[in-house]
């Protein structure tokens, strides 16, 4: 069968349309394609299609759409299974899946032919006859988003290609459509000045600065800054070969593969290999190297620094005026200073975890193969304290005066539980019983929240008193984060999404594609960024709109992220991207 949602609801069998019933059933078909292989709960479904006020016959009505569903598409298509139901699709039949798959191929190789290929899948505004439906509403804004960047990228490999002038025209227009993309100003400038045009190039750029002054209270970034100097110097660059020069300055994908190889046959040659770690492929970046600590800009996301950690660096913090690293494969923790670059690594640990700071003179952390805690001073670097524990400690996190810890139970079905100990006494005072698999806690809006790994759910625990709520939530929840007024949680990495949950409410704001596999999620002043640990990548999430507005591609695994020192921090494992 052939499911289509990039635009409106359509199903093909063998080309003949399948007659969906338009009402709940069209809505209920929606959502289960937008989480595709996905086992949804009945009550999250009776939320996403009638939001805060079902009627009393909600229940029924979603189990007539289902039979009604099944009728149409086969029983062996709608799957019930505790709690709810999933839609099972095989590789390639969502438009969808197979617009991400051909942008993707695209991308890599710098081929405007995939790109437009990509592109044809659309037919209009995506569910575009569901648009009175909230959660269809949320679905359509990301769609357009990865529509847009996709367009983007294909006229970025025209660019390549040396199409300047016949790009002039669909790039005037889509910067009338979408104002505040700097990208498309670039991208309108560049093929101006190519084609001839200098003036206009530079006229462009005011129109981007007035733009963004009297609306936004911004200043154009200093891409756009850096293309009108090298436009006013005729800097030779811009008129370089089209087809070689600008895919290996702009297509990291290829870079990074070329880089990797070169790497490969150094490895003959120690001199060699450190000359090519520091090799910045002209981008002005130093490269990323496995078992390394990143240090990004917060706001454009360009790599600063790369140091070298241990093998396996895995969380990490913030601590007073320096960076402190879980190295598990080494059994070191590695201190770092922001400014200098200089690291200090204290061995004799059990394989650290998870790390957290307690205030600017202590660090405390966990290991997943012991029943106990470690906390190290910062001023003297030896561990001080060591507090026992009744099972595997997982992950960590700080609040109310508590240090609190994720315990894992002997047996994978039996209830986890979380420690609270005291920090100044370093005692544990209290032992609360949770979800199957507790995987993260942080503190915030009255509570601790417990991610549950093994049954979808997050444990919510009273600081009050002490009481401890179940909340539903998503599939394989791992971090999270508190901030902007919500808890957001990687809930669902087989399924790309973090979801933004109501602390009030406990039902979710926002299920947010964040694209394969987040494992990671911190927040900074202006937004939250996500690890994208399988893919290399991590990506920058708008709290005001919900989506995601910047990718940065690093080549290797991020794991664990801080943002502190003026930066944002993030380690990078070894290992072949999955």
């Amino acid at each position: 069968m052939d499911f289509r949602i990039l635009g409106p609801l359509e199903v093909l069998d063998q080309g003949r349309r399948v007659s969906i019933r338009r009402g709940k059933d069209q809505a209920l078909l929606a959502y289960l394609l937008l989480h595709a292989n996905e086992l949804i709960a009945s009550d999250r479904l009776v939320d996403e299609l009638w939001g805060e006020r079902p009627p009393p016959t909600a229940a029924k009505i979603l189990q007539n759409a289902v039979s009604q569903l099944r009728k149409a598409l086969g029983d062996d298509r709608l799957v019930t299974r505790p709690p709810g139901y999933l839609l099972r699709l095989e590789p390639g039949e969502l438009d969808l899946d197979r617009f991400e798959a051909l942008a993707e191929r695209g991308r890599a190789a710098r081929d405007p032919r995939l790109l437009r290929e990509a592109l044809e899948l659309w037919r209009g505004e995506p569910l575009a006859d569901l648009r009175d439906e909230p959660f269809a509403q949320r679905a359509s804004l990301q769609l357009e988003e990865a529509r847009l960047a996709a367009h983007e990228d294909r006229i970025e490999a025209d660019l390549a290609d040396g199409r300047d002038a016949q790009l002039v025209p669909e790039l005037e227009g889509l910067v009338d459509r979408h104002p505040f993309d700097e990208r498309l100003y670039r991208q309108l400038m560049l093929a101006l000045y190519r084609a001839g045009r200098p003036g206009n190039a530079l006229e462009v750029y005011q129109r981007a600065r007035k733009t963004f002054d009297e609306q936004l209270g911004l200043q154009p970034g200093p891409e756009l800054e850096e293309l009108q100097r090298k436009i006013l110097n005729q800097d030779d660059e811009l008129s370089a070969s089209r087809r070689a020069a600008p895919l290996a300055r702009v297509a990291a994908p290829l870079r990074r593969l070329r880089l990797m190889l070169v790497l490969a046959v150094a490895l003959v040659g120690a001199a060699v290999v450190m000359g090519l770690l520091l090799w910045d492929n002209g981008s002005g970046a130093p490269a990323v190297i496995p078992n390394s600590l990143v240090k990004l800009d917060p706001n454009t996301g360009k790599v600063l620094d790369v140091i070298e950690v241990g093998r396996q660096p895995v969380a990490l913090a913030v601590v007073g005026d320096a960076v402190w690293v879980s190295n598990n494969e080494d059994e070191t923790v590695t201190r770092v200073d922001p400014r200098t670059g200089h690291t200090d690594t204290i061995g004799g640990l059990r394989p650290p975890l998870d790390l957290v700071a307690d205030g600017t003179r202590y660090v405390w952390i966990s290991t997943n193969e012991y029943e106990q805690v470690t906390r190290i001073d910062t001023r003297t670097l030896h561990k001080d304290i060591v507090v026992p524990l009744g099972r595997n400690t997982f992950l960590l996190g700080i609040g109310a005066g508590s240090l609190w810890v994720t315990e894992r139970p002997p047996n994978l079905g039996d209830r986890g539980t979380v420690a609270r100990i005291n920090l100044e006494t370093a005692k544990v005072e209290r032992t609360f019983e949770v979800g199957p698999v507790p995987v993260d806690v942080k503190i915030g809006k009255g509570a601790a929240w417990v991610t549950n790994g093994a049954d979808a759910s997050v444990s919510r625990i009273n600081l009050g008193d002490g009481s401890v709520e179940r909340i539903p939530i998503g599939s394989g929840p791992g971090h999270l984060v508190i901030a902007f007024g919500s808890v957001w949680i990687i809930a669902g990495r087989e399924n790309d999404t973090v979801w933004r949950l109501n602390p009030q409410t406990r039902q979710p704001d926002a299920v947010i594609k964040v694209g394969k596999w987040p494992f990671n999620v911190t927040a900074d002043g202006r937004g939250l960024w996500v690890a994208l640990r399988e893919t290399g990548k991590i990506v920058r999430i708008d709290p005001r709109t919900n989506l995601v507005t910047r990718t940065v591609r690093l080549g290797y695994k991020p794991q664990g992220m801080a943002v502190g020192a003026g930066a944002l921090w993030v380690t990078i494992g070894h290992g072949n991207l999955g």
